[in-house]
């Protein structure tokens, strides 16, 4: 299987349909690019470990696809730790109303995506170079999202905490976990019950967690949305 052949597109779409997603023909397209540069960009840096077409398709680009429809119309989202672009610029190939912002730590990763978004052609998407411990202190970005999204990136707990100064007061968390994300969320809330301390004191009572399972095509193994709403949601 070839990346962008009809084959490997065809994966794509029927991975998305079975997340109750219609990708358009521009989408579909940018997603072949997006796979053709990540593994040319990928020769010379650490992007991915999945390299064969089929892998990266499901595992990368339908993966990402999975955050899509808990995120409302037309929101401010930011996608911490976006390393080659996953999940947010697949989100953002599927969904151009959204206002979308990749927040990247290391300068060879944040090249590579300024070079995707220019070749995409996409627009309304924003990429800062920083860790998320430190990106909060630019008042551009705290307190400025309506959904802060995570992939592969740390602890439940970890994610939430680093979540809070990004998101307005109604915002929503979104992780995306393999298996045992029960597990984690016992933990999370044993944590939260825990902690008393500065703005996660507030923030845990407003807090409402909700789990979403799901399945890639093509894999064994459940895999599962983690939503965290603050307030009443969005």
């Amino acid at each position: 299987m070839q990346i962008a052949s009809p084959d490997w597109d065809r994966l794509i779409i029927e991975g998305a349909e079975a997340l109750d997603i219609k990708l358009t023909p521009k989408a579909i397209r940018g997603f072949g690019r997006h796979a053709q540069e990540l593994l040319i960009w990928n020769r010379r840096m650490n992007l991915t470990r999945i390299v064969d077409p089929m892998d990266l398709a499901v595992r990368h680009m339908v993966d990402s696809l999975a955050l899509v429809p808990h995120l409302p119309e037309g929101r401010i989202v930011a996608d911490i730790g976006s390393g080659g672009g996953f999940p947010g610029i697949p989100i953002k190939l599927s969904r151009p109303d959204l206002h979308l912002t990749l927040i990247e730590s290391i300068g060879k990763k944040v090249s590579f995506l300024k070079h995707t978004v220019r070749i995409l052609g996409l627009e309304g998407i924003h990429i800062v170079q920083a860790r998320a411990e430190s990106a909060v202190t630019d008042q551009d970005l705290k307190g400025r999202f309506d959904v802060v999204i995570f992939r592969a990136l740390a602890s439940l707990w970890e994610c939430f905490v680093l979540s809070i100064p990004f998101l307005r007061q109604d915002g929503m968390m979104l992780a995306m976990k393999a298996a045992k994300a029960g597990d984690e969320i016992r933990h999370l809330e044993d944590l939260m019950r825990k902690s008393d301390s500065g703005p996660l004191r507030d923030m845990k009572k407003k807090a409402r967690i909700s789990l979403y399972p799901y399945q890639l095509p093509k894999m064994e193994g459940e895999r599962a949305v983690v939503k965290i709403t603050l307030e009443e949601g969005i």
